[in-house]
C-alpha cells in the first residue's frame, strides 16, 4: 500500500494534535491529583490516577516518536 505525501502529513498532524491532547489531559490529570482531598476517596484516587498517569506516560512517547518518524517522512 503507497501513501501519498498529503497522506503523510495528514498522518504527522493528526499525531501532533494527539500529542498536545495527551499533554493538556494528563496535565489537568496530575493537578486533581495534587490536591490535597480529605474526602473518603481521595486516596484510591491518587492512587489510580498515579497508575494511569504512569500508563500516559508510555503513550505520549510512543506519541513523541511516531510524529517524529511521520514527519522524517513529510517532504520539506
Amino acid at each position: 500500500m503507497s501513501f501519498t505525501t498529503s497522506d503523510i502529513a495528514t498522518a504527522a498532524d493528526h499525531l501532533r494534535t494527539a500529542r498536545r491532547r495527551l499533554e493538556e489531559a494528563t496535565a489537568t490529570l496530575r493537578l486533581a491529583a495534587a490536591l490535597d482531598w480529605a474526602a473518603p476517596g481521595g486516596d484510591a484516587f491518587r492512587e489510580e490516577s498515579g497508575a494511569l498517569l504512569t500508563t500516559l506516560d508510555a503513550d505520549g512517547a510512543a506519541l513523541v516518536l511516531a510524529a517524529m518518524v511521520a514527519a522524517g517522512c513529510e517532504p520539506s
